[in-house]
């Protein structure tokens, strides 16, 4: 009896122990399954901000990109306006008649071409026609004849005055005068110098110190 009652006793402290050991596993099986979960947690968000991270590192890429495509396209627009050459150079040949009446608002034609690139000037009308559009510098000077009322001439842009010169022969014997200009002219503007109607008279010295030119600064 002594032998059965230990035996009943020793079932019922081994089923009591498994019970605690059972519960014990399941209670560190709940933490850890929520410490698993936490992780997971964590692991998704970190994923999701790698994903944004992304997402903005792409748009970077992009704007980059089109960057990168302008600054080629700028440069190739730059070296093609490079290689876009214009200018002229234009006087009179020496005669043995030294004066020219270009008339009331006349165009001098200028019939002696020194330079010429991309053949801008036309001497049979006085006329720059622009073969590019861009930015241009125009410059022109002359000389008043001697004893002669005073004469005004105008560097113009179509109708529009952008200049002007004058020489007084009349008080200074042989006056020169010069004229500067920049403008900005589309393909097929034309620039040419003409006397100013209604100021001083119309003689100026058909010679070498009468001069038109001009040149491309930029091209567009």
């Amino acid at each position: 009896m002594l032998f059965i009652a230990m035996c009943v006793l020793s079932i019922g402290v081994i089923g009591a122990l498994s019970d605690g050991q059972a519960k014990a596993r399941n209670k560190s099986n709940v933490v850890n399954t929520q410490l698993l979960k936490g992780t997971v947690i964590l692991l998704q968000e970190k994923v999701m901000n790698n994903e944004k991270e992304v997402e903005k590192l792409k748009g970077q890429l992009k704007k980059v990109k089109v960057q990168q495509e302008q600054t080629q396209t700028d440069l190739a627009t730059l070296q093609a306006s490079l290689h876009k050459q214009a200018a002229f150079s234009v006087t009179f040949d020496m005669v043995s008649q030294m004066k020219l009446d270009i008339g009331t608002g006349g165009t001098i034609r200028f019939d002696k071409i020194v330079t010429n690139i991309a053949g801008g000037y036309n001497p049979e009308d006085g006329r720059f026609t622009a073969p590019f559009a861009g930015v241009y510098a125009f410059f022109c000077s002359l000389r008043s004849i001697n004893d002669r009322d005073w004469v005004v001439i105008d560097i113009v842009k179509g109708d529009i005055w952008l200049a002007q010169a004058t020489g007084n022969g009349l008080n200074t014997p042989w006056d020169t005068g010069t004229a500067f200009a920049t403008t900005h002219l589309d393909k097929g503007e034309q620039v040419f110098v003409k006397q100013h109607p209604g100021k001083g008279g119309s003689f100026v010295e058909r010679g070498s110190l009468t001069t038109f030119s001009g040149m491309l600064v930029t091209a567009d």
